[in-house]
């Protein structure tokens, strides 16, 4: 289930992009591809048409379900190719700390 707000270890975030031409009408590119940088710094890319993790909502719309394994920032760019559809979009998300994930010191409740 995918909450609004705050974003939690082990939840699954919800990652869109919209692709449109130069005269604002939404289009389909050649290949859609979206990376996914994690806080430790691992990239992990996904492909539309190949990955099934890559979902084709309507024409130009295009999003991904992903579920970040911990807390930090956590960086995405959606990347196009075709004749005039080469277009790029930057994001980023927060994933809140988690001690049930990550651990914590006992002293860290007193």
């Amino acid at each position: 289930m995918l909450t609004p707000g705050r974003k939690a270890v082990n939840s699954p975030v919800r990652i869109a992009a919209n692709f449109q031409d130069d005269t604002r009408v939404d289009i389909d590119p050649d290949t859609v591809t979206v990376k996914i940088y994690s806080p430790q710094g691992t990239i992990t890319s996904y492909v539309y048409g190949t990955d099934a993790e890559v979902i084709k909502a309507s024409t130009g719309d295009y999003y991904i379900d992903y579920t970040p394994n911990e807390s930090g920032q956590w960086f995405y760019r959606w990347e196009t190719t075709g004749t005039n559809e080469a277009i790029a979009v930057e994001g980023y998300f927060r994933v809140q700390y988690s001690p049930f994930y990550e651990g914590v010191a006992d002293a860290y409740y007193r």
